[in-house]
C-alpha cells in the first residue's frame, strides 16, 4: 500500500510535505489513481489550497472532476432537502447516513462523490417513505424496491444498517441496532440542509463495516475514517458498542489499513484497540494481501467470515454471501427471467470465477513490474 497510495493519502490530508518530492513524470500516474480511487476532486482541491502549480494535462482533467463532483453534490442535496419535506409532511423520520452526512468533514461539496445518498427510515414508515420517493418521479430498477433513480441522485432506502436483509448470514459477522442508532443521532447540516444525521461513534463503525465490504477499494472511505476519527469521538462508547455488536474485529481491519497509509500516526485510543486485539494468521495474510493490492482486490467480505463465531458459522455465511437467496441473486442478474432462475447458480459461479481470475492475473502482472 506504500508508495502511490500512500503519497496520495498524504497529499489528500493536507501534508504539503509529500509534494516537494513529486517530479512532473509522477503527476499522470497519481492523477489516474486520484480519479481511480474517488478522490480526484480533493486532490485538486488540495493543490490549490497549497499553491502547488500542477501539470497541464492532470490540472484540466483534475479541474473537470472537481467541478463536475460538486455541481452533481449541490443538486443532489438540494434535491434532498425537498425530500426532506415530503417525508416531514408524510410523518415519516428520516436519518442520513455515510457518506453523505460526512461531506461537512471534507474541504467543500467538490472534494466527496457520491454514488446515492442512503436514508434510514423506520421499518413502520418504509412503505411511506417509498410511496413519498415514488410521488418525485423516482423509479426503482429491476429488482430494487428499496433504490431509487431520480433525475439528480439515487436514495437507497435501509431499514437496517448493514444489509442484514439482504444476506441474513451476515448478522452473524456484526450489526448496528438501528433504534439505538435512532437515539443516538445528532442534528447536522449538510451544504445548507438540516438533517437528522448519524452519530459519529455508530458512523465510525458503519464506515469501518461498509469500507470493509467493498475492501477500502476507494480511498475516499479511508477517509472518511480519517476525518471521523479526528471528530471528538466517545471513545468509550466506541469500544462499548463494537464489543455489543461484533464489530470490534470490523473496526481493527479498517484502522489497520488506515494505519499503514498514515505511517501509525492515529489517535491514541485506536493506536490501543489494535494493540489489544490479535488477528490470526491467515486474517492477518488476507488483511495485508487486501491493503496490499488495493484498488484492486475483493477480500473484504472473505474478512467477514472470522468474525462467525465458528468454522462451521463462519463457512454457512461465505455459502450464503457466494450463492444467496432466490430473491437476492435474481438482483445480481437483473436481466435474467425469473423462469431462468436455476441458470443465475451457474452465472453466479462464473462471475466469481472470473472475477477472482482477473484479481490473479493483475496481481502477477503488478508484481512483475
Amino acid at each position: 500500500m506504500r508508495g502511490l497510495s500512500q503519497d496520495l493519502f498524504r497529499a489528500t490530508v493536507a501534508d504539503a510535505g509529500v509534494f516537494s518530492g513529486l517530479g512532473e513524470s509522477r503527476w499522470p500516474e497519481l492523477a489516474e489513481r486520484a480519479s481511480q480511487e474517488g478522490v480526484a476532486g480533493m486532490l485538486y482541491q488540495r493543490c490549490l489550497s497549497f499553491g502547488i502549480c500542477l501539470p497541464k494535462d492532470q490540472y484540466l482533467a483534475m479541474g473537470a472532476c472537481y467541478r463536475r463532483t460538486a455541481a452533481e453534490n449541490f443538486l443532489a442535496l438540494r434535491e434532498l432537502a425537498e425530500i426532506l419535506a415530503d417525508m416531514e409532511s408524510a410523518g415519516v423520520d428520516i436519518l442520513l447516513m455515510p457518506g453523505a452526512c460526512l461531506l461537512p468533514m471534507y474541504p467543500d461539496i467538490g472534494c466527496r462523490p457520491m454514488d446515492d445518498i442512503d436514508l434510514l427510515v423506520h421499518a413502520g414508515s418504509a412503505q411511506a417513505a417509498r410511496e413519498v420517493l415514488l410521488s418525485r418521479g423516482y423509479e426503482c430498477p429491476p429488482r430494487h424496491s428499496d433504490l431509487f433513480e431520480g433525475k439528480y441522485t439515487v436514495v437507497d432506502l435501509h431499514t437496517d444498517l448493514l444489509n442484514s436483509g439482504r444476506i441474513r448470514a451476515r448478522k452473524r459477522s456484526g450489526w448496528l441496532d438501528a433504534k439505538e442508532v435512532w437515539g443516538d443521532c445528532r442534528e447536522a447540516v449538510v451544504d445548507g440542509v438540516s438533517v437528522q444525521a448519524m452519530g459519529m461513534e455508530d458512523a465510525l463503525l458503519y464506515t469501518a463495516v461498509h469500507g470493509m465490504k467493498h475492501s477500502f477499494s476507494r480511498l475516499n472511505w479511508l477517509l472518511d475514517l480519517h476525518f471521523i476519527m479526528g471528530a471528538d469521538l466517545d471513545w468509550d462508547l466506541v469500544q462499548q458498542k463494537a464489543g455489543r455488536y461484533r464489530l470490534s474485529r470490523a473496526l481493527a481491519y479498517g484502522l489497520n489499513c488506515l494505519a499503514q497509509l498514515q505511517d501509525r500516526k492515529m489517535p491514541v485510543r485506536a493506536v490501543e484497540h489494535l494493540r489489544s486485539f490479535r488477528l490470526g494468521r491467515v486474517e492477518r495474510w488476507l488483511l495485508m494481501k487486501m491493503c496490499a493490492d488495493r484498488p484492486y482486490c475483493d477480500w473484504g467480505e472473505v474478512l467477514r467470515v472470522f468474525n462467525c463465531g465458528g468454522r462451521i458459522k463462519g463457512a454457512a455465511f461465505l455459502l450464503e454471501f457466494i450463492f444467496p437467496r432466490p430473491a437476492v441473486l435474481l438482483q445480481v442478474f437483473p436481466a435474467l427471467p425469473r423462469a431462468l432462475f436455476p441458470l443465475a447458480y451457474g452465472l453466479r459461479l462464473g462471475q466469481l470465477c472470473l472475477r477472482g481470475g482477473a484479481q490473479f492475473i493483475g496481481g502477477v502482472r503488478r508484481h512483475r513490474r
